[in-house]
């Protein structure tokens, strides 16, 4: 198991490399890092999930992107261009990616998103040109939605509106349709979902993890396998 001096992230992460299988690398925010057991899980056997490990840093302040959660899209072109470059770290066949929640952070008094929409596009661009650039295929996973309700109750510190969520993800399903890129639209799925699904202001509960990573797996066995 190859030892990564990242520096992007304040210790040395692990990668999981375990068999002959199609691999498939998640890159993601703090909602991948929740339905990933479950994805891991559905996938045994058929596909080999591999992403970022970091004993639990990431799940300590989800709104704070370390380790394995990979925040906005300038950080996730950083921390993929450095994984990937990586002499010892066989390059997976697939990458599947998203990011977004992160992005559309804005500001409270300035209205400032973190990334703006024009930089996210070219982020995303760059992401899948690295991507490809190594051979590796490439997957999109739209952003799940937001309660602008729930987020102004749970959360203080900065702004998220779902009208950012759906802008962003129709930039990027747009840019991934120029490039012939699959979209898996997580987004329509959840919020076709009915009952409790939300534990804070973006975060899900396990039953819709769950189901969040069913609804992955049978759209990454059939890309994959086919």
């Amino acid at each position: 198991m190859p030892t990564l001096a990242n520096p992007l992230l304040s210790h040395t992460p692990a990668i999981r490399v375990h068999s002959s299988l199609p691999s498939l690398f998640l890159a993601g925010d703090s909602i991948s890092l929740h339905y990933r057991p479950y994805l891991a899980g559905f996938l045994k056997g058929v596909v080999e999930l591999r992403s970022m490990e970091d004993c639990g840093k990431a799940l300590k302040n989800l709104d704070h992107p370390d380790g394995a959660n990979c925040g906005d899209s300038l950080r996730l072109v950083q921390l993929i261009d450095f994984l990937f470059e990586a002499p010892d770290y066989p390059r997976p066949q697939w990458l599947a990616f998203n990011c977004g929640l992160h992005d559309i952070k804005t500001d409270p008094a300035s209205f400032q998103r973190q990334v703006e929409l024009p930089e996210y596009k070219k982020n995303l661009a760059a992401i899948v040109a690295a991507a490809r650039g190594r051979s590796i295929k490439v997957v999109w996973i739209a952003t799940t939605p937001v309660d602008n309700v729930l987020h102004r109750r749970y959360c203080g510190e900065f702004l998220r509106f779902e009208e950012d969520v759906q802008a962003y993800n129709l930039t990027a399903a747009s840019l991934m349709g120029s490039y012939q890129v699959p979209v898996v639209d997580l987004h329509s799925f959840t919020s076709s979902l009915t009952g409790e699904r939300y534990i804070d202001h973006v975060h899900f509960n396990d039953e819709t993890r769950r189901l969040q990573a069913a609804f992955l797996a049978g759209h990454f066995e059939q890309l994959i396998m086919e």
